[in-house]
Order: structure tokens, then sequence, then C-alpha cells
């Protein structure tokens, strides 16, 4: 299932998440800065593989949990979330192709599952600094990741969601550092019965299809995912604390 949202990428509910890179070892602009600052490991890593000429356009970089670096030093926090680093042009100073678009997103079909990608976020990939129309871009990436079996969530680019944005900065470390299935812990909610009617993905989105979120259940300690959905603006995004506001601590909430 696609989801369109105009969410910060770094505040996104998936497990993985896609940065958009080049093949020469820069992050030095939008998107890939960020990463580059919340992920500095990763950021190493992309940039040995290039330099030694190992990473080309149609390739991905998986870079899985490393720990949280400030100032040089480890916090004792961990990066939870995943990156995938996409190609989407060779040369920063060149322009993304659609072309080298479609080779990565063929790679992502055939082998997100043997690399246990349960969830990912991906941006408008190769827009803005990449130069390519949206017009353009959203049917490729629609038609490859219609064909996946995971969550899928893309970002639509929102001056409002900009990461440099203070007010997001203390909620996108809160994010980062946490499990995209954290929510799999709470002790309030039937999660076994909400997972058998398909109710919930693996990432405690409620889906707007199912009955949980016709009922409009009173939960409190919950988030919300905006979604551009002509039906539905919010999306209920479970945590792992929230409740039934009339449930006491410690019992289980049964829904139905």
């Amino acid at each position: 299932m696609i989801i369109y949202t105009d969410e910060n990428l770094f505040l996104s509910p998936a497990q993985t998440l896609v940065n958009t890179v080049n093949t020469v070892g820069i992050m030095g602009k939008g998107l890939a800065k960020e990463f580059k600052k919340y992920y500095p490991d990763m950021y190493r890593k992309y940039r040995y593989l290039c330099q030694n000429n190992k990473l080309k356009v149609g390739q991905l970089q998986l870079s899985k949990e490393e720990p949280e670096i400030y100032r040089k030093k480890e916090t004792g926090n961990y990066r939870y979330r995943w990156v995938l680093n996409f190609p989407t042009k060779k040369n920063w100073r060149y322009k993304s192709k659609i072309e080298y678009i479609e080779l990565g997103l063929e790679k992502f079909v055939k082998d997100y599952q043997k690399k246990g990608i349960k969830s990912i976020s991906f941006p408008q990939l190769g827009i803005k600094n990449g130069g390519l129309s949206w017009a353009d871009v959203k049917p490729v990436m629609e038609t490859y990741l219609k064909k996946v079996d995971i969550p899928v969530y893309i970002h639509i680019y929102h001056p409002d969601s900009e990461t440099n944005n203070s007010s997001n900065l203390k909620k996108i470390k809160e994010n980062l550092n946490n499990r995209h299935d954290a929510w799999e812990a709470n002790p309030y909610l039937d999660l076994k019965k909400l997972k058998e009617n398909n109710q919930i993905n693996c990432d405690g989105i409620v889906l707007p299809d199912s009955m949980l979120y016709k009922k409009d259940v009173a939960l409190e300690n919950i988030k919300k995912l905006s979604v551009m959905d002509q039906k539905n603006s919010n999306l209920i995004w479970l945590q792992k604390d929230t409740k039934n506001r009339s449930s006491k601590k410690g019992e289980q909430m049964n829904l139905f």
C-alpha cells in the first residue's frame, strides 16, 4: 500500500528511510546533507564505497542501526531507523535521470525482502536538487512500488517540513532513536485481534479502511501521520503507551 504524506521524512513511521545520493561520495545539499548529520557512520561507509568505485547507479546501499554520535562522542542512544542510499545521479553537479531511478527501483523491488526491509519511506526521487519533474517521476515510482507487499510512504516536499525547523529537531531525534515496531510492546491494546483483521500495519499505522479507524475509538497517547488523501487528512499512529481513555493502567483494551 502506498501512502502519500507531507510529513518530514525523518518523522516517518517506517523502518527504512531512503536517501537520494550521487556516486562520487558527496552529501552536501538537501536531504542527503541531513542524513549525513544524523548518520555519520553510514556516510563514512558510503564515501568509502564511492571512493573505491563500488557504488553505481542501479545499486543500493543499505545501512542499518548505528550509535548516535554527538560532537564525536556516543550518547548511548541508537539510530534504529535504517537508511537506504539510492543513487539518482552520478555526479552531484549533474541532474538526476529517470533511467537511473528506474534501475534503482527495479533493484529494490527485486531484493527488499532478502534484505529484511519491512516498511520504507521514499522522498520524491530526483526532485528539487535532482532537477526532475514530479509529473514524470510519480508514475515511474508507482509502477514499481505498487508491486511490493510492505507499507510504502512517499513524502511530498513541503517547506514547513524542512529539517532545519527547530521545532522538529527534538521530534526527529526521538523518532530516529525508536524502533518502527516499538508499538508491539503495548500492554493496553488487543494487538492480536488488530493484526488478524489487518487493521494496522507493521509500523503501528491504523489503516483507513479498518473498523478501528471507522469507529473513531477514543485513544490517548497517539501520534498522527498527515496524509494527502481526499477522504482522510490524518492516520492514527499507535505508540507503545497508546490506550483507550477509559482504560486503567495495566488493563488490556478489547476494542470489539
